[in-house]
């Protein structure tokens, strides 16, 4: 495995973005032919949030999808080992890193929502180049690959280029998704953390809160962060655009968030994930088993706000 990342990195660090674009297609092309199991979970996940979708839209749907898989590893790689000066070449567009600063120079910490794109590494790195921001994370289970991965996500050459960043902030630091309690001493310090509320974990407190009019377990940790630390929630989509290049866009901090009502917020989580992944749908991680429904003799630590 390590002679195989020093492979990548060399033929990362040599080749053109379109040759490693290319590259992934052709991956993903070759993932769905010795991985059809995966795929086809796939095709089902998008036939439930598409019902609207005829067979053939749907098998189109899933194409692109694969090949943003293959272009994603080739992303991932860039994010981690391109120089600076190659990355801000890559970036399109920033909309509204300013409502950021600006919380923070109040001394709040933000809970910046994100989901689980094809683009996420390449675009945590191009978002770096804006704002210092920790990453809550899963550790790869494979310790060469997870020291890969932790070094390239806390690259310390990439730092904002604007000089707008705060002398006394210290480099980004990586989070495991489980050490609430790092997330929650970050917010209080006034930091930006990146957590991504897409995806359900076994044994996590959830609710029962629609996305794509299916019922999908959804972890409440966001709401509770922001009621335990005060930091604002503000939402940040990232795509890759028909051209190759890349756009941040940061919504405004969400008001009367987090409520008294831990559905209410997960419902306005999943609404939040669903108009953000319609707008570019190929580019989601579709294979992530997002609508895992826990039984009633669920472990504990489980909130279930509907009847099973």
């Amino acid at each position: 495995m390590a002679a195989s990342l020093r492979l990548a990195w060399l033929a990362t660090r040599l080749l053109p973005y379109r040759v490693l674009f290319g590259a992934g297609v052709a991956w993903g092309d070759l993932s769905r032919r010795v991985q059809p199991g995966r795929w086809r979970k796939t095709a089902e996940h998008l036939r439930r949030c598409f019902p609207e979708l005829d067979a053939q839209a749907i098998d189109r749907l899933l194409r692109a999808n694969a090949r943003n898989y293959g272009i994603g590893v080739a992303e991932k790689l860039i994010g981690w080992w391109w120089p600076v000066s190659r990355l801000d070449r890559l970036l399109s567009g920033v909309h509204g890193v300013d409502v950021v600063r600006h919380v923070q120079q109040q001394c709040r910490g933000v809970l910046l929502l994100v989901l689980h794109t094809t683009t996420m590494d390449l675009c945590a790195a191009l978002l770096r180049r804006q704002l210092i921001v920790d990453f809550t994370y899963q550790p790869a289970a494979h310790p060469v690959i997870e020291q890969a991965q932790r070094r390239g996500r806390t690259r310390r050459d990439i730092r904002p280029g604007d000089g707008s960043t705060p002398q006394h902030d210290v480099d980004t630091a990586p989070i495991q998704a489980h050490a609430v309690r790092h997330v929650i001493k970050r917010l209080r310090a006034g930091r930006c953390v990146w957590y991504a509320p897409d995806r359900y974990y076994a044994g996590k407190t959830h609710v029962i809160a629609p996305l794509f009019g299916q019922p999908a377990a959804t972890i409440t940790a966001a709401s509770r962060l922001a009621s335990m630390t005060g930091a604002a929630v503000v939402g940040l989509r990232f795509w890759r655009d028909r051209d190759g290049r890349y756009q941040l866009e940061f919504s405004a901090p969400w008001r009367d968030f987090p409520s008294a009502d831990a559905v209410a917020d997960a419902t306005r989580i999943n609404a939040w994930i669903e108009q953000a992944v319609r707008q570019h749908p190929a580019q989601y991680r579709w294979v992530h088993k997002r609508f895992r429904q826990p039984s009633c003799s669920a472990g504990h630590g489980v909130l279930i706000a509907t009847t099973c």
